[in-house]
Order: structure tokens, then C-alpha cells, then sequence
């Protein structure tokens, strides 16, 4: 019981460190569990050989689109929801609830139909291959059903994160995350009497575990919760709560797409290099997104409290949750230097059997790790913008960093130094783009944009 009330902390009142902490651990399970969809599917398609792995690779920008977009939307959901929490308006918060559920539904039938129909060209732009093209096709029929359940799951669990309850959303990733790892091994390879079927196995595996995770999902905040409920649906509140939700969440979730389209434009740089590269990349920033858990998590945790504070212009402790998630990010960073700096080869070699691939993943942990602690100082810094209702200028710091710094610095980096160059103008552009974050939100806080009140 103890437990449960630590992690329904009073976001108002109790102390900073706590609250944050209490918000942020369930969502390191969570999305730890999130992630664990990337690498067991990673793991396991690699054992199939080479294009299988390169397909991992290829597919692997796509896949965190849709996830960064599921993100951006849960983001600008809790922000809008989470102030109207702190405002103490039940009646408004089950309308804003309605349409954020509506809106995600029709968001992951889009991505569903549209990804089914333009496979071959979006695969073509990331620069794939005529001779692998068969093998993206059968494996994204089925996956592109399995990141619309995705994009649901992960969108909708803004309902329970800004209310403060941060446990649940976890726990049902997990139970999703546990059966994928499961049913990989099993449908990939043909196992318990089923027969093997290769690359659509693991797509089919994701599809099971994500449904399951949204029956769940409904199921709770429907009967168990009682928090969204379809009775009283009046198409007059359904269009303002429309309206409130989608000027946050839509410009939240366009700009946390900016990252797995810039990862798209790596990734054509690197294809001029052979499958090899591509499926070695692919790995290397599934283990990078696995690593950067802790800062997702974070951010996560500081929306809902920056949003509930700033709806009751709790000015103070926002800027003593930005000074911790400042340490925090740093921290974290130098850890991870450490790690990689000592482990990157140790660590590539966990997923890994070619010694070319290993090279190459253990290179870009090696570069890239220097950048991961203002990465962190970023993506706090836009959770808190979107949360205050300042999405634009949350999506233009993003935009800069990801849409001009890193394309600019991955071409002139490969043009000078080849594969190892694109590395160090991920690097670079993460860094330039935390200081920038780091400067606009200690401003903002500090007089220029907010205000000084407790």
C-alpha cells in the first residue's frame, strides 16, 4: 500500500525530487518494456541472416517515427489534460479524455492505411534495396497493424500519466513487452508446433502483444477507473476538447517525429555502404534508445508536473524540476561516456555475430555517447514547453536541432570522414542542440516568457 501511495504523489505539494522520481520510475519500466519490443525483435531477426538484419535497419526509422509520433501525441495529451486536472474541472477532463481517445484512433487507422499502401516507395526514399524489397514487404503488411496498436497504447496512456498515475501505463507495457518476447522465438523459428515463419513471425508476435495492451488499456479506463465513458458524448464538446487536445498534441507529436526522420536521412547516407552498415546502424540506435530510457522517463514524469504547477503558477518548483532534470540529464550522460567508452565492443557483441558489424556498433556508441547527456537536457526541455502550452516553441528547438543541425553536420561529417564523420555529426548536433534548450527554458523560467509567481 505504501508502494502505491509513493507513486500518487501529490504533484502540487509534495517535494520536487520526490514527485519526480515517484512519476519517472514507473515510465523506466514502461518504456524500458517499450523499447524490448526493438531489441528481442532486433535479436532474433538477426539470427535469420544478413537481409533480415539490414531489414531491422531500414524498418527501424519507420518504427520510431511512429513511436516518437505516439509519444509527441501522449505528451501534448497529458499537457492539456494534466492543466485542466490542476484546475479541478472532473467534468472537462473526461470531455478532453474522450477526444484524445477518439483522436488516437483515427491517428493509428491512418498510419495503418497509409503505411500498407506507400511500403515500397517509403522504403525506396530510405534508400533499401530492390533485392531486399520482397522481404520488407512481408514483414510490414503485418507490422504496420501491430505500430497501430502501438501508437494507440502509448498515446492513451497520457490518460493515466496526467492524473498522476503513472504505474499502470507501465505495468501494461510490460505485460505487452513479456508475451512479444515470448511469442518471437516461437513464431520466428517455429516452435510448441508451429510452423516457422521468419521475419512475419516476429511481426505477428508484436501485433498479439499490442492488441492485448490496448484491450487492456480501454478496459481500465472504461470500467475499472471510470474515467472515459462514451454516454454523454455531445459533438459540440467533443469539437472544443478536439480543438484543445490537437493544438498541443499534433504540433508535440510532428516534432517529436524529427528525430526518426532525421535518423531516416542517416540511414540513406549509410546505405551507399551495404546492408552490412544498414543493419549495424539499426542496431546501434535501438541500443542507444534503450540507453536513453532513463531521460525518456524523466521527461515523461516532468510533463504532468509541469503541467499541473503551471495551471496553479507554481512558478518555483518548476524551476527547481528544471535544475533536477538538468543534473539529472548530466549525470546520466557521463554515465553512459563511461560505459561505452570502456564496454561499447563488450556490448555490441550481446546482439551482434559479425566482427564488421560489431566495428561498426561499437564505433557509433563510442562517438555517439557524448551527445546522450544534452540530448536529455532537450528532450526535458520541450516535455516542459508543451506542458506549459507552448508547442511551437517546443517544436522549432526540436526542429533546429534535428531538421538543420543534423543533417548539416551528418553530410559534412561524411563527406570528410566516411561512416565514422555521420557518427560525429550525430554527436554534435545533440550537444549544440542542448545548450540551445539548456539557454531558451533557463530564460523562459527566469522572467523571460513566465512568471514569477508561487
Amino acid at each position: 500500500m505504501k508502494i502505491l501511495e509513493f507513486f500518487s504523489p501529490a504533484v502540487l505539494t509534495d517535494s520536487v525530487p520526490k514527485t519526480l522520481t515517484a512519476l519517472s520510475i514507473p515510465m523506466i519500466v514502461g518504456i524500458a518494456a517499450n523499447m524490448s519490443y526493438l531489441l528481442a525483435d532486433a535479436y532474433f531477426i538477426g539470427l535469420l541472416g544478413e537481409k533480415e538484419l539490414a531489414i531491422v535497419g531500414y524498418s527501424q526509422p519507420i518504427q520510431m517515427l511512429i513511436l516518437q509520433l505516439s509519444i509527441g501525441m501522449s505528451i501534448g495529451a497529458s499537457s492539456v489534460i494534466s492543466r485542466i486536472v490542476g484546475e479541478n474541472d472532473e467534468s472537462d477532463t473526461i470531455k478532453a479524455s474522450k477526444s484524445v481517445v477518439l483522436l488516437c484512433v483515427f491517428i493509428a487507422i491512418l498510419i495503418v492505411v497509409i503505411g500498407i499502401m506507400l511500403t515500397y516507395p517509403i522504403f525506396a526514399l530510405i534508400g533499401a534495396k530492390e533485392d531486399i524489397m520482397p522481404l520488407v514487404k512481408e514483414y510490414m503488411i503485418i507490422n504496420f497493424p501491430a505500430l497501430g496498436f502501438q501508437f494507440f497504447v502509448t498515446s492513451t496512456s497520457s490518460l493515466f500519466r496526467a492524473r498522476g498515475n503513472m504505474l499502470v501505463p507501465g505495468c501494461i507495457i510490460c505485460v505487452s513487452a513479456f508475451i512479444n518476447t515470448v511469442l518471437d522465438p516461437i513464431l520466428i523459428f517455429g516452435h510448441m508446433g508451429l510452423p516457422a515463419m521468419g521475419l512475419q513471425g516476429a511481426a505477428y508476435s508484436s501485433l498479439v502483444a499490442y492488441f492485448l495492451a490496448a484491450c487492456l488499456s480501454m478496459f481500465l479506463l472504461v470500467y475499472k477507473y471510470q474515467w472515459l465513458n462514451f454516454k454523454s458524448l455531445s459533438l459540440n464538446d467533443l469539437t472544443i476538447f478536439f480543438k484543445k487536445v490537437s493544438t498541443i498534441a499534433i504540433p508535440a507529436a510532428l516534432s517529436n517525429s524529427a528525430n526518426p526522420v532525421a535518423t531516416s536521412f542517416a540511414t540513406y547516407l549509410l546505405s551507399s555502404y551495404g546492408n552490412e552498415v544498414v543493419g549495424a546502424f539499426g542496431m546501434a540506435t535501438r541500443i542507444r534508445a534503450f540507453a536513453l530510457i532513463p531521460l525518456l522517463a524523466l521527461s515523461a514524469g516532468v510533463s504532468p508536473f509541469s503541467g499541473q504547477n503551471y495551471g496553479a503558477k507554481k512558478i518555483v518548483r518548476l524551476k527547481e524540476a528544471w535544475r533536477w532534470g538538468i543534473g539529472s540529464s548530466l549525470f546520466w550522460g557521463v554515465f553512459l561516456i563511461l560505459l561505452f567508452t570502456i564496454s561499447n565492443h563488450q556490448i555490441a557483441r550481446l546482439f551482434l555475430q559479425g566482427e564488421n558489424q560489431i566495428e561498426i556498433t561499437a564505433q557509433y556508441l563510442f562517438i555517439v555517447c557524448f551527445g546522450f547527456g544534452f540530448c536529455g537536457i532537450s528532450i526535458n526541455a520541450s516535455s516542459m514547453l508543451n506542458a506549459f502550452g507552448k508547442p511551437i516553441v517546443s517544436s522549432l528547438l526540436i526542429f533546429f536541432r534535428m531538421i538543420v543541425l543534423y543533417p548539416i553536420f551528418t553530410f559534412v561529417g561524411q563527406y570528410f570522414l566516411g561512416v565514422k564523420g555521420i557518427f560525429c555529426g550525430i554527436a554534435l548536433a545533440q550537444i549544440l542542440g542542448g545548450l540551445i534548450a539548456l539557454i531558451y527554458l533557463t530564460y523562459f523560467l527566469h522572467g523571460g516568457d513566465g512568471e514569477n509567481t508561487d
